[in-house]
């Protein structure tokens, strides 16, 4: 029997705080929202159709670096296009360049593109693609450059 049963007359019950219940509810809401945001990813990143992934770089001058980059498409028929940018040694955006990917070819593809840019570049980076093709995006010429991809 403990002093406040003896005291009050009644037993004395665990103390269950609220505090413990809104950080019960807040583990939770954190929870789910975390397998909302991951079953989000999994359904964007299978529905893509069109990556790219930087391979490598080399500086032609202070104003033009040359890079590579892997372009992965599922469906060839359909035509396609990527952005390449070029770093300065602060991983700011010193310039980029929009490439056009024409219907056919292989469904890897080894770019090399020369950017043009408006300070020394010391990295590329390979932003992303797409298959709504931009209107101001020259579809006429063929893409140059164009490198059989290597495995591995």
């Amino acid at each position: 029997m403990t002093n406040r049963s003896r005291y009050h007359g009644h037993t004395a019950q665990p103390q269950s705080t609220i505090s413990s219940k809104i950080v019960a509810v807040f583990a939770l809401m954190l929870v789910i929202a975390f397998a909302v945001a991951l079953a989000k990813y999994l359904q964007t990143s299978e529905n893509q159709t069109t990556n790219v992934t930087f391979a490598s770089s080399e500086r032609i001058s202070d104003n033009s670096l040359r890079v590579w980059v892997d372009v992965k498409r599922k469906n060839v028929d359909t035509p396609a296009y990527c952005i390449v940018t070029a770093l300065n040694y602060d991983m700011a955006e010193v310039g980029r360049r929009e490439v056009y990917i024409s219907p056919g070819g292989e469904n890897l593809q080894r770019l090399q593109l020369d950017i043009i840019t408006r300070e020394p570049a010391v990295a590329g980076g390979a932003y992303g693609c797409g298959e709504t093709i931009p209107f101001y995006l020259d579809q006429t010429k063929e893409q140059v450059g164009a490198l059989p991809a290597t495995s591995g």
